[in-house]
């Protein structure tokens, strides 16, 4: 097949960027991402227009030609600041092809975001990534702080073995290693309240609404977690399955919930969420055990986060670590043109509390 050599942009290039046509412009926009990110998700692209409640746009920008090199997505999200709940802008997968990164594409779609949440009066805009900080910054946000990465070893066979390179002896330091890291573990020592119990939930019903409601004046800063936002956010938005584990009483009532998705041999929880701070030890011990028993491949629980100790100070009783993570969150704050200054809550970091899920870090 011969190859098709495009003359680069030159300084007389006309950039334009304009929103996405959810049916015309499909394939030219999920091609940009496929090549940006160096991987092929065609469910991405639909994402952005699968909330009957807050349907997403897609920018992309397109050369004088016609030739798209970029594409960008931004979603309104309802977010909890303060006491009340205002609509704010979430942007996400900004890619543009390995050619044009030096011609300003990036820096102009994410301008052009900017924009058109300034003119729907979005309290706040904010994104998180791993490589784009710069262009983000020079866009006009600014770095509110790096999310954190936690994790927990559950077996650790596969490692020993690359380590010390016999089989045998890595199955039998494993083994070892594996039950002092099971019972250094705060799991063992969790035990659930009477009447209360763990398990799978097949879909979101009207108890996330209610638990939602009775949760959430434990943050200054989060995202809405209802029935609606959690069906779009992993079920319609998302490209993976994920499952649900509910903690209920004694009158079935939903007290609290953790969502993940198994990648491999990498456990990763995507959302947590409970109406008090200490049933987030329950949801963990509930969720380790499960691991040893039922999920002989899973090697690491993985757990993402930012902001509110709220979560993060739990984690090291149950054996999660600390690791090095990339990713940053970004703040551009336009709380002035809100009925209520926001500046004071979402200028600091502690106030918030984002997941994974959350913010796709």
């Amino acid at each position: 097949m011969p190859t098709i050599a495009h003359a680069p942009p030159t300084a007389s290039s006309r950039l334009t960027i304009e929103p996405a046509d959810r049916f015309s412009d499909a394939v030219d926009v999920s091609a940009v991402w496929n090549r940006a990110f160096a991987t092929r998700d065609d469910r991405r692209f639909e994402t952005y227009f699968s909330n009957s409640s807050e349907v997403g746009e897609i920018l992309v920008a397109r050369l004088d030609d016609g030739r798209a090199v970029g594409a960008l997505g931004i979603h309104a999200r309802q977010m909890q600041l303060g006491r009340a709940v205002w609509t704010v802008g979430q942007i996400g997968n900004l890619g543009v092809l390995p050619e044009f990164r030096s011609v300003g594409p990036a820096v102009q779609l994410v301008k052009s975001a900017l924009g058109r949440f300034s003119e729907r009066n979005a309290a706040v805009v904010f994104g998180a990534t791993r490589l784009a900080e710069a262009v983000l910054q020079r866009a006009g946000l600014r770095v509110l702080g790096d999310a954190e990465r936690w994790c927990k070893p559950i077996r650790t066979e596969r490692r020993m073995a690359a380590g010390l390179g016999l089989p045998a002896l890595a199955n039998a330091a494993s083994v070892l290693v594996d039950c002092v890291l099971e019972w250094r573990s705060r799991e063992h020592f969790t035990s659930m309240p009477a009447g209360f119990y763990v398990e799978r939930i097949a879909a979101f019903d009207d108890r996330f609404d209610r638990l939602w409601n009775r949760g959430r004046g434990q943050f200054g800063v989060t995202l809405q977690r209802t029935q609606c936002d959690l069906s779009w956010r992993f079920g319609s938005c998302a490209t993976r399955q994920h499952e649900i584990l509910g903690l209920l009483d004694r009158s079935g009532e939903l007290r609290g919930y953790l969502i993940y998705r198994i990648d491999g041999e990498v456990l990763n929880v995507m959302d947590l969420f409970c109406d008090a701070g200490e049933n987030i030890g329950l949801l963990l011990s509930s969720l380790l055990r499960f691991i040893r028993v039922g999920e002989p491949s899973v090697q690491t629980v993985s757990l993402e986060c930012f902001g509110s100790d709220w979560l993060r100070q739990r984690l090291p009783a149950f054996g999660f670590r600390r690791r090095p993570n990339r990713c940053r969150v970004l703040l551009a704050d336009n709380s002035g043109q809100a009925e209520l200054s926001t500046e004071h809550l979402v200028r600091c970091r502690a106030n918030w509390f984002l997941t994974g899920g959350d913010a796709d870090f």
